[in-house]
C-alpha cells in the first residue's frame, strides 16, 4: 500500500498549541546521497503518558537530546475492537488510534525526558511511541538517492518525519513504503486439503490475517475474515490473502486452487478520521494459503511522511 503523506507549511493547533512552524533549523543543511537514508529513530514508551505531564519515559532514552523536537503518536488500540468480519468503516474521529504531538525535549536525564511544556494529550505505554522530528536549514536528495521510514516493528517507526525553514530539493526519494502495519506471517501447510469454509480456520489451513488497529493479536488471527482494516488470510487450498484497508477497502484475495469454497482472504475494511488531527499508517494483508511449498507473506502497509517546509 501507498505510504501516507503530509505536507504542511504553517502549523496547526495541536501539540503544545504547536508553535513549532517550520522548527528552529538547529540540525543544519541535509545532503541526502545514498540510498537507503534513515534520520529519524523512535522508541516505544515504557509508562504511559498522561494529557498534563510533562516528563516522558521511553524504552530507550538513547536517541533522544535536550532541545531536540520529538514526535508521540498511537498506530493501534481501537476500543472497543469490531468482530471479524465486520466489513466496515470504520471510524477513528473518536478514537486515540492515530492521534499524534509534538513537543520540545528540555532535558534527558535518569532515563526520562522533561518536555518543555506539558502534553495536551495521552499516550499509552505499549501503544504509544515517541520519535525524533530533525529541524534543518534545508533538504536535498541526490538522484537515485532515497529518504527512508524505519519500518514499523509493532512497537515502533514507520515514519520519515522532519521540518525544514528552507527549501527541500528532492532530486531522489522520500519513502514510507512498506514501512508501516505488518502483513501475515507466512505458515506452510503440509496436508493441503480442499474445503474449508471455516473464516476463522486455524492453522495452518487458514493463513495469517495482516495487522490491523486492533492491538495485541496480529499472528495469533488466522482465516479469511478481516479484522478491521487488517487483511484476512487465504484458507486451503492455495488462496490469496486479502489486502489491507485504509482510504478504501482492501482486494480480496484469490480464489482456492481446483473446486472449493471461495476461501481468499477478505480485504480489510476503509478507515474515516480526521487527517489533521489523525494520522494512520497503512495496514497489513493477509498471507496466502501456503501449500506445495507456494505462497507469500502478507504485504506490509505504508508508512508516513510528515514534512514541514
Amino acid at each position: 500500500m501507498l505510504a501516507a503523506l503530509w505536507l504542511c507549511a504553517a502549523p496547526s493547533a495541536f501539540a503544545e498549541a504547536d508553535r513549532f512552524g517550520l522548527g528552529d533549523g538547529h540540525d543544519g543543511p541535509l545532503a541526502v546521497l545514498a540510498a537507503g537514508t534513515r534520520v529519524n529513530a523512535c522508541s516505544s514508551l515504557l509508562t504511559p503518558a498522561g494529557a498534563g505531564t510533562q516528563t516522558i519515559t521511553p524504552t530507550d532514552p538513547g536517541p533522544f537530546a535536550a532541545g531536540g523536537l520529538v514526535m508521540l503518536y498511537q498506530a493501534t488500540g481501537l476500543t472497543p475492537a469490531p468482530a471479524t468480519g465486520v466489513p466496515g468503516p470504520f471510524n477513528l474521529t473518536a478514537s486515540a488510534v492515530g492521534r499524534w504531538e509534538l513537543a520540545r525535549v528540555q532535558s534527558v536525564g535518569g532515563g526520562d525526558l522533561t518536555l518543555t511544556q506539558p502534553l495536551v494529550n495521552t499516550f499509552p505505554s505499549g501503544l504509544a511511541q515517541v520519535f525524533t522530528v530533525p529541524e534543518y536549514t534545508s533538504v536535498s536528495v541526490s538522484p537515485g538517492a532515497t529518504l527512508l521510514a524505519p519500518a514499523w516493528d509493532g512497537a515502533c517507526g514507520g515514519f520519515l518525519a522532519f521540518l525544514a525553514t528552507g527549501a527541500v530539493d528532492n532530486q531522489g526519494e522520500l519513502s514510507a513504503s512498506a514501512a508501516g502495519l505488518r502483513g501475515g506471517l507466512l505458515v506452510q501447510d503440509a496436508v493441503e486439503p480442499f474445503g474449508c469454509p471455516d473464516p476463522e480456520q486455524p492453522a495452518p489451513l487458514g493463513a495469517q490475517k495482516g495487522e490491523s488497529v486492533v492491538s495485541g493479536v496480529f499472528t495469533t488471527l488466522t482465516g479469511f475474515s478481516n479484522l478491521a482494516n487488517g487483511g484476512g488470510g487465504g484458507v486451503c487450498h492455495n488462496s490469496g490473502g486479502g489486502g489491507g484497508g485504509h482510504g478504501a477497502a482492501g482486494g480480496q484475495g484469490g480464489r482456492p486452487c481446483g473446486a472449493g469454497s471461495d476461501t481468499g482472504g477478505r480485504g480489510g475494511g476503509a478507515l474515516v478520521y480526521p487527517m489533521l488531527s489523525r494520522l494512520a499508517f497503512g495496514w497489513g494483508g493477509g498471507a496466502g494459503h501456503a501449500g506445495d511449498a507456494q505462497g507469500a507473506a502478507g504485504g506490509a502497509g505504508g508508512g508516513a511522511v510528515f514534512v514541514r517546509a
